[in-house]
């Protein structure tokens, strides 16, 4: 498994999918959240406050959790050339 970077999501050798967290608990500070990676379907949970910093990360594949509700998963290296290939554009623009 290759694990997704900021750096990956910056040079656009992403995927990217709309993932659904839910609030889970809200103890004194410490309010979680349930997420649902869109690209393997593992539920994990986060601290709300870790995915409004630098994200979150999928445990089982690795794709990157950011606040603003996406979710990113580097492009293995076959899929990319073949994009390249047939002068695709990427799955989304920055």
């Amino acid at each position: 498994m290759l694990k997704t970077t900021w750096n990956d999501v910056s040079a656009k050798n992403v995927e990217q999918k709309d993932f659904i967290a839910t609030l889970f608990d809200r103890k004194h500070g410490k309010s979680t959240i349930k997420i649902v990676c869109p690209f393997c379907d593992t539920k994990f949970f986060a601290y709300i406050w870790s995915l409004a910093g630098i994200g979150k990360r999928c445990p089982d594949c690795g794709a990157m959790f950011g606040s603003g509700g996406v979710a990113y998963k580097r492009r293995d290296l076959n899929e990319r050339q073949s994009m390249e290939n047939r002068g695709e554009a990427n799955s989304y623009d920055v």
